[in-house]
Parts: C-alpha cells; structure tokens; sequence
C-alpha cells in the first residue's frame, strides 16, 4: 500500500547524531518530509479500569528516510530557527509489506 498521495509537503525533522559532554542531543541537518498529522484517541486499559487519551500521531514513509526516537519534528508554517517549537518524536512503530518493498512510519508525538 502506497500512502504517498495522501502525505502533504513541508514537515521538518532533524535527526539525533550523539550527545555532547553534558548528554543533550546532538542533532544533525534538518530535512523536509511529506507526512500526514492526526490527532487519535488511544484507549489503555490500568488496574483502575479503562482510560483514553489523545495523542497526535504522524505517518509518513520509506521515502522520507528512516525515522527515529528522539528526532525533532516541525509542523509546516513553524519556525525552524526555533528549536523550542519542535516536538521530541515518542515511540516510532515501523510496518512493512509482506515484500519488504514498502515501510510506513507511524510515530507518536
């Protein structure tokens, strides 16, 4: 399944390439991806009984290039120079074809 069509342009992400000596990231040259942002709701069950929650989840592709924990995400229209503005991304869930020909990334935010 090919979700290209449906990612739109101008979403930014920079990648963590190490840490300093204080153990803050380090991150390398940001890069323009196309991807897809939804807010869903996510329902976990505690030992209090069942909760939901939103979250805001992205979806983008192989061909945005490998996707990480840890990377920062711009929105389209944010300010880059402002690191304060990006978003840590949270767990990364990685699906590919039965082929291996094709991987989505599904990211929480």
């Amino acid at each position: 399944m090919d979700i290209g069509p449906l990612l739109s342009p101008g979403f930014t992400i920079q990648s963590a390439t190490g840490a300093n000596t204080s153990g803050d990231p380090v991150y390398g040259p940001q890069r323009t991806i196309t991807a897809v942002i939804r807010t869903v709701n996510q329902r976990t069950f505690t030992p209090a009984g069942e909760s939901y929650r939103q979250v805001d989840v992205f979806m983008t592709d192989s061909n945005n290039g490998p996707i990480l924990t840890g990377d920062r995400f711009w929105p389209p229209g944010a300010d880059t120079s402002n690191n304060k503005l990006a978003k840590r991304l949270g767990r990364v869930i990685t699906q590919s074809t039965l082929d291996n020909s094709y991987t989505i990334y599904r990211v929480e935010l």
